[in-house]
């Protein structure tokens, strides 16, 4: 299996353990523990999701760095002007796991004081939040 990355988890007790990131899908990574084998990941949180794991989680800069291993690029095109849909800034893009909030803004569409007022998500949809 090919690796993405060598990753380092943090104890909350203290202390770190690097493990290899294998694969990523729906939200969650597969880790390679050295001395128990594979492991589940939640890319939300950055914790171990496996029983007796949950001291085990990324530092937030590392959960950024996994992310942006992982992050593919835009899939799709801009959706067209004038297409776009209301959505919380909460929302967690499906491709890339980042708050809508963060994705940047689309720039062709400007709202009455000529502000960009849409982001565009990983797959190219338009939204106001």
């Amino acid at each position: 299996m090919t690796k993405l990355a060598r990753i380092t988890l943090v104890h909350i007790g203290g202390g770190t353990k690097e493990v290899e990131l294998l694969s990523v899908e729906n939200g969650a990574a597969l880790v390679w523990w050295p001395t128990a084998g594979p492991y589940a990941l939640d890319l939300e949180t950055g914790r171990m999701l496996e029983r007796g794991c949950g001291q085990w989680q990324l530092s937030p800069e590392e959960l950024e760095r996994v992310r942006d291993v992982v992050r593919p690029k835009r899939i799709g095109p801009v959706a067209p002007t004038g297409q776009w849909y209301r959505a919380s800034g909460e929302a967690l893009c499906k491709t890339c796991w980042r708050f809508f909030r963060e994705h940047p803004y689309d720039t062709t569409d400007l709202d009455a004081g000529d502000q960009p007022f849409l982001h565009v998500l990983c797959d190219g949809a338009r939204v106001k939040l």
